[in-house]
């Protein structure tokens, strides 16, 4: 089981910032969760939202607003909001990375950067399917999870049309029958968001295969000597 550090570490530094990626990994984490949208000009860059404004002092929606508009807010003690390939100059070669793709025009983006870095370590996730449908006809190797709360007949379908490894769902809807019953159709587990050292435990017992975690620095123990 492993443990990606959500957004980066952050408990302990701006969430989906540098700052954030580079303490994930000097904490060990054994992967980093990011979000990913598209600029007005194109440019993917790493934020949750699809505006500025709860994680930035700035407004707007990140499709209306050029790269150079969004470099001019702080995303917290002096932070930037970093570009994808900014993201991926820190990350590849050190960890895995779990790429959630926030708006469906972002997909191609992101594969054609990660073309750059074949030292990269990457899967990518998304609630929005037809991002991963489009990511599984450009590539038919990637590593995809598909995002749901629950494990709907819906997510079970298109998980296996689609060869995911994994639906990656909201913990407090699974269980070890849950887990047990994913397995036997040839899908993986994983939950987010715990941080939590008792839940996240009791999950690994469950046999999820990953727990995405704000503070993976808690959670060392569980994941200490485990190999991703």
């Amino acid at each position: 089981m492993a443990i990606y550090a959500h957004r980066g570490a952050s408990i302990e530094q701006p969430e989906n910032t540098l700052a954030a990626f580079r303490r994930a990994i000097e904490i060990g984490a054994p992967g980093i969760e990011i979000d990913v949208h598209l600029t007005a000009d194109g440019v993917p860059v790493v934020i949750h939202d699809s505006s500025v404004d709860r994680t930035t002092n700035g407004e707007g929606q990140v499709a209306e607003l050029t790269l150079a508009q969004i470099r001019e807010f702080d995303a917290g003690n002096g932070e930037r909001i970093p570009t994808f390939r900014e993201t991926l100059d820190v990350v590849a070669g050190r960890c895995k990375l779990d790429i959630e793709v926030k708006a469906s025009d972002a997909a191609a983006a992101v594969l054609a950067e990660i073309a750059h870095y074949p030292n990269l370590d990457w899967l990518i996730s998304s609630f929005r399917w037809d991002s991963l449908e489009f990511v599984r006809e450009q590539d038919p190797d990637a590593e995809l999870w598909v995002l749901s709360y629950d494990a709907t007949p819906e997510a079970v379908a298109i998980g296996k049309k689609l060869g995911a490894s994994a639906l990656n769902l909201a913990y407090s809807f699974v269980n070890k029958d849950v887990v047990d019953r994913l397995k036997a159709e040839g899908i993986d587990v994983g939950v987010w968001t715990i941080n939590d050292v008792n839940e996240a435990k009791r999950q690994r017992e469950y046999g999820v295969v990953a727990i995405c975690s704000d503070d993976p620095e808690a959670l060392k123990d569980v994941y200490a000597g485990e190999t991703r």
